[in-house]
């Protein structure tokens, strides 16, 4: 079993990656800390309504797919920038 890698890494690019990943890191530290707060404010409601609030579901998601993405990229699993969306 032989994998073929046919794409060329360009070295200063990979070099410089934890440079161009400190704007994303910053942000996946406020959101996570966001994300936090969120937490323990839908421990609350679910713990009063019983179900939880789409608002903080998709907010909590959302915080959980940027630090995915951050993860990929500073692990050089992809090359593509992480974006909150």
């Amino acid at each position: 079993f032989v994998l073929d890698w046919d794409e060329s890494v360009d070295r200063l690019s990979v070099g410089l990656r934890i440079i161009y990943a400190i704007p994303a890191v910053l942000l996946m530290l406020l959101v996570g800390i966001g994300a936090l707060f969120v937490s323990i404010g839908t421990w609350f409601a679910i713990l009063f309504t019983g179900n939880q609030p789409r608002g903080m579901f998709d907010f909590l998601l959302k915080a959980h797919r940027l630090g995915s993405r951050v993860s990929a990229y500073l692990y050089l699993l992809t090359d593509t920038y992480p974006k909150f969306d």
